[in-house]
């Protein structure tokens, strides 16, 4: 059996977790570089504004803060300010779920042809998921140099379990509630052509990114795999 508190354990888990962070960024920069036309179609006025267009830019952006933010914190082999590296990680996490769900909620609302009473669940899921990822930034983990290994050490790691589980958990609901207003409404062609076009799907693999982060937050192994899923879950939103 794995002794997941073994120093060479974490030593191995530790630089897993930096290569799948590297390959994950890697992949949502190119994927970036690839769609850019997205962002200078809106900055030209070529592709109408929406508040869901705003949202859905704003998110690539911090998501970007969140690769830059850990290709520096574990590629630095000179001290540094590992907590204020950490801290601007995690403001850019939050905020890439935050802006994520925001567009699900948008998505809800127009299905329900703007309903009041959904409307004002979905804005109270909203805000007491957005009010848990704000205690995140201010609770969340912290990073410290380590002279041993020449690098910053993540600590307290399992402070962000709580605003992680939040975000899931209301990804759940949202998507309940979506389908729920897609199954109200008759429309011609198959169920997967709506799913597509609502954007549902994009919704499930979201909502389904969260659990392995959410899984290893809560199993609490060590640090590394505390973080292990992080940037995925980020990339994938």
């Amino acid at each position: 059996m794995t002794n997941w508190q073994d120093p060479n354990t974490i030593i191995q888990n530790s630089l897993s977790l930096i290569k799948l962070s590297h390959v994950m960024g890697g992949i949502f920069i190119w994927e970036w570089v690839t769609t850019l036309n997205f962002e200078l179609g809106l900055l030209s006025h070529q592709v109408e504004w929406s508040i869901a267009m705003l949202a859905y830019m704003l998110c690539r952006f911090v998501t970007m803060g969140v690769v830059v933010c850990e290709f520096v914190i574990f590629s630095v082999t000179q001290e540094v300010n590992c907590s204020a590296i950490m801290r601007m990680t995690l403001v850019f996490a939050d905020l890439s779920f935050a802006f994520a769900p925001c567009i699900i909620v948008l998505r809800v609302i127009a299905i329900w042809n703007r309903n009041k009473i959904v409307i004002l669940y979905v804005s109270v899921v909203y805000l007491l998921n957005f009010s848990l990822l704000i205690r995140g930034v201010i609770k969340g983990m912290d990073s410290v140099w380590d002279p041993a290994s020449n690098s910053c050490v993540s600590t307290d790691t399992t402070n962000t379990r709580i605003n992680g589980t939040a975000s899931f958990l209301s990804d759940i609901v949202l998507l309940v509630v979506m389908l729920i207003g897609m199954w109200r409404v008759k429309s011609p062609g198959s169920i997967w052509k709506r799913l597509y076009h609502q954007g549902v799907i994009w919704v499930v693999i979201a909502t389904i990114s969260y659990v392995p982060m959410v899984t290893f937050l809560w199993l609490d192994l060590n640090s590394a795999m505390n973080q292990m899923f992080l940037t995925p879950t980020c990339v994938t939103m």
